[in-house]
């Protein structure tokens, strides 16, 4: 058994996301991999939000949320900004406070060798999944198959936990007029259009969409409307 069918077996055992790092790790010690971390902000939330699985010391992360750490540390801040793996050697702290962060890092015994994945996923939240190894493992996160092995791990992991968390869940199920008003936008009209034609104003027909787009989980008003169609849950100038 490699160690991709290994973690993803290791996995399947987490009963919470809180136990997710660590069985991930159980899956990975073989290759090097020292520490795990799945950080995952749901949509709308801030970083100090986050819902967190981690292996680090206890300590490291309770200065780490303390100091507010996340909105400095230069590996955190590449993966905002990145869809590819971020290699902890290749960062070049753009301050000095993330250089310091990554320096006190290393007195908990968190090495600079390691990746951060960042995924995004279609409900709208963000995670990140983090492994740390010792230094003589550096060759590991230049190798392509074991990269894309770790990739394909944090994509799962990911996964499991919106199952755990329910976000693949629809929240409720639409009202008849929040029904009405996708059914319209899914016809063609416009927001102004749609108003007129329910006699309601721009606003309240505006605050029906953000409702749906809240209940669907999608990032933005079209995504809920495309959501709602393909679910089945309204036809395109479907008649009330």
């Amino acid at each position: 058994m490699n160690f991709l069918e290994k973690t993803i077996s290791e996995l399947s055992k987490a009963q919470t996301v809180a136990q997710l790092a660590r069985h991930c790790r159980a899956g990975l010690t073989k290759i090097g991999i020292s520490h795990v971390t799945y950080a995952l902000v749901k949509q709308g939330r801030a970083f100090s939000d986050a819902v967190v699985s981690s292996t680090y010391p206890k300590e490291w992360q309770a200065r780490y949320i303390e100091r507010s750490y996340a909105a400095l540390d230069p590996v955190l801040v590449s993966c905002r900004h990145s869809v590819l793996p971020v290699i902890w050697s290749h960062v070049r702290p753009a301050s000095v406070e993330g250089g310091l962060i990554l320096k006190e890092a290393g007195d908990y015994g968190i090495s600079r060798t390691g990746c951060s994945v960042p995924v995004r996923g279609p409900d709208g939240a963000f995670a990140i999944v983090s492994y740390s190894a010792a230094d003589q493992y550096e060759d590991l996160f230049n190798d392509m198959t074991s990269l894309s092995g770790l990739v394909f791990i944090a994509f799962h992991m990911h996964a499991q936990a919106a199952t755990m968390l329910g976000l693949n869940e629809i929240k409720a199920a639409l009202t008849a007029r929040e029904t009405e008003v996708v059914a319209l936008i899914a016809s063609g009209m416009t927001v102004k259009q749609a108003s007129e034609a329910l006699s309601l104003s721009v606003r309240t027909i505006r605050f029906h969409l953000d409702s749906c787009r809240e209940k669907l989980g999608t990032g933005t008003i079209r995504g809920a409307v495309v959501k709602a169609v393909s679910m089945g849950l309204v036809r395109a100038g479907e008649k009330f």
